[in-house]
């Protein structure tokens, strides 16, 4: 009798303790899957069975980077991974990869060229950011979500203009004909581009889209650009002539952020882009107004408020193409400088934004969202602890309890 109890008594401290052990085992698991490996030059970490690469530590001028380390597959590229290869040229990525990161490519002064691979289906915001140098994003033919057109980076229909690369030294471009958006900080710092042409379906210019492009100084927007986001021409100090075609058009309030001091808006009397001057006090220019009166203010431009949400996908209207002429200013064909700007108010990225000037303020915010996850992680784990012990206990009472009556059954049968 006494033997059987005891097999009993074990029996059910065993059951009570199983929650906890098969806790403890996942959580070992888990620390297994998301502990930093290296490989060689490339630091890792693996979960799910896949590995994401957070930095490279080489001084080669070509990487292309393995498919698989230690034999699992390479899935994702971090944001940061490749930042500050000061000697990288040129790299190759590898048909496993699926995610690149933003800024995972930043601050690569000497990368001229990045060829994607048919395996990538998602491409951050600003993941060439600060790469001044870089000329051309080759993409795989056959790519289903990304492409190129001599070097340009769009979404695979084309519909999306993506990245124009830095590094170019072209002093005019042709935006394709199929362009509806042109995205987040596209052609940021793009200090040799003088002209731009628009075709006619244009219809969105997003966040800082032309940021920081110093040499663009006069610019007509086609009928059909109906929407112009937060910092889309910031800091364009010597843009001087916008004219705007849609008189119904949306403009974020930052639109022309540190805008060059005789910046003119030109449009249709009546109109959104009348109303946007007059409320952030630029100049303007009736063009259907026989007499051109101007409207002239004082006091600088308002840069603190929001922009409007984005429609991506709306529907192209019909309309002129439009080209944007810079005249040749006196820099000799020399590099412009930069002139130590800083950089324009920061926006929300899922995204992304901007220049590496104010990184601290980026870097703030990441550090608070990675906060508050942390927080939400620690939340459930508490929460998992407590039904863990709710549920130890309650098996090990209602195992006592049961015993109990087994034993009280047996005496009084006996």
């Amino acid at each position: 009798m006494k033997l059987i109890s005891i097999k009993i008594i074990m029996i059910l401290i065993l059951i009570s303790l199983s929650p906890i052990l098969i806790a403890s085992a996942n959580e070992d698991i888990d620390n297994i899957q998301t502990q930093t490996t290296s490989f060689g030059e490339i630091d890792y970490f693996v979960y799910g069975g896949k590995a994401t690469v957070i930095s490279v530590h080489s001084g080669n001028y070509s990487i292309t980077l393995p498919s698989s380390l230690n034999r699992i597959p390479v899935h994702t590229i971090e944001e940061g991974a490749f930042e500050q290869s000061f000697n990288l040229e040129t790299l190759t990525i590898p048909n496993s990869v699926e995610i690149i990161s933003g800024k995972a490519f930043s601050r690569c002064p000497r990368l001229g060229t990045i060829n994607i691979s048919s395996s990538v289906k998602n491409i951050g915001f600003d993941a060439f950011i600060d790469c001044s140098s870089l000329e051309n994003i080759k993409v795989n033919s056959n790519n289903k979500d990304f492409s190129d057109v001599g070097g340009v980076l769009f979404n695979k229909n084309k519909t999306v203009l993506i990245a124009y690369p830095k590094g170019r030294t072209q002093r005019t471009y042709n935006v394709p004909k199929s362009v509806v958006t042109i995205r987040n900080s596209a052609f940021f710092e793009t200090h040799w581009l003088e002209t731009v042409k628009f075709e006619n379906n244009l219809k969105v210019i997003d966040s800082h889209a032309f940021s920081k492009s110093e040499n663009l100084q006069e610019i007509t927007l086609p009928q059909n650009v109906n929407e112009l986001s937060i910092g889309a021409f910031s800091y364009c100090e010597n843009l001087e002539k916008i004219t705007i075609l849609n008189e119904k058009i949306k403009l974020a309030n930052d639109v022309f952020y540190r805008h060059g001091r005789e910046l003119t808006i030109y449009g249709m009397a009546n109109s959104t882009a009348q109303k946007y001057a007059d409320k952030n006090n630029i100049p303007f220019i009736a063009i259907n107004n026989p007499n051109n009166q101007t409207r002239t203010s004082k006091k600088t431009a308002s840069s603190s408020q929001r922009g409007y949400v984005i429609d991506p996908n709306a529907t192209p209207g019909q309309g002129e193409g439009i080209t944007i002429q810079v005249p040749n200013n006196q820099n000799n064909g020399s590099r412009p400088n930069n002139g130590g700007q800083t950089k324009p108010p920061s926006i929300n990225n899922n995204e992304s934004q901007t220049s590496s000037e104010n990184d601290t303020s980026e870097e703030d915010v990441s550090l608070d969202d990675t906060s508050s996850e942390n927080d939400d992680t620690e939340r459930n784990r508490n929460v998992m602890m407590m039904i863990i012990l709710g549920t130890t206990f309650l098996v090990f009472f209602t195992g006592a309890f049961i015993y109990y009556i087994i034993i009280n059954l047996k005496k009084k049968k006996g």
